[in-house]
C-alpha cells in the first residue's frame, strides 16, 4: 500500500511539473486555431480567388511570446489600390486582446496587412514570413495580380511560460 502511494505521489509530482509542458501547447494550438477560423471568416473582394491560407505560431522575433500567424494568398483583378481601400478598415479579434500601439490592436482587434506579389509572379519566386516559406508558388509562375492578406500578432508576455517558448521555438 506504502509502495503504490509513494508511486502515485511520484506521479502527482512529474505531472505537476510536466503540466506546464504539456498543457501550454494544447492552449496555444486552441488559440491558434480560433484565431485562424475568424481570420478564414472574412469578406473578402467579390471577384477575387482564394488560392491558399496558411497559420503559424511560434517565436518569430525576440522575446519570450508566442506569434501567432495567419495569411491567405488571393488573386484580384483590382487595381492594387482598389485591393488596399477594400481591407482598410478589416479587423480581426486577435489571440492578443491588449492594447497594443505596436500592433495596432484595439478592443481586441488588429487590422489586417496587404502584400503584394510581383505580377507576373516570376517562376522562381519565394515569399517568406519570418523563418517559414508557406506556399509553393512554383504553380502560379506568371500569374498576375496576387496579394497576400495577413495576419501576425505577438501574443502576450509570457515570461512565466517557459513551455511556450518550446511550442513557439
Amino acid at each position: 500500500m506504502k509502495r503504490s502511494r509513494g508511486c502515485l505521489v511520484v506521479l502527482a509530482l512529474v505531472f505537476l511539473f510536466l503540466s506546464p509542458f504539456l498543457l501550454t501547447p494544447l492552449y496555444n494550438n486552441l488559440r491558434l486555431s480560433a484565431f485562424e477560423r475568424r481570420f478564414a471568416s472574412l469578406t473578402h473582394i467579390p471577384d477575387s480567388e482564394f488560392i491558399a491560407r496558411t497559420q503559424d505560431i511560434g517565436l518569430f522575433g525576440n522575446g519570450n511570446h508566442c506569434d501567432f500567424f495567419v495569411a491567405e494568398l488571393r488573386s484580384s483583378p483590382r487595381s492594387q489600390n482598389a485591393v488596399r481601400r477594400f481591407y482598410e478598415s478589416t479587423r480581426v479579434a486577435v489571440p492578443n486582446s491588449a492594447n497594443d500601439d505596436f500592433q495596432d490592436v484595439k478592443n481586441g482587434t488588429q487590422p489586417v496587412e496587404i502584400r503584394f506579389l510581383p505580377s507576373p509572379l516570376p517562376a522562381n519566386y519565394r515569399w517568406k514570413y519570418h523563418y517559414n516559406e508557406p506556399w509553393d508558388l512554383a504553380r502560379l509562375a506568371g500569374r498576375k495580380h496576387l496579394y497576400i492578406v495577413l495576419l501576425l500578432n505577438s501574443g502576450e508576455n509570457n515570461s512565466w511560460d517557459s513551455a511556450c517558448d518550446l511550442r513557439c521555438g
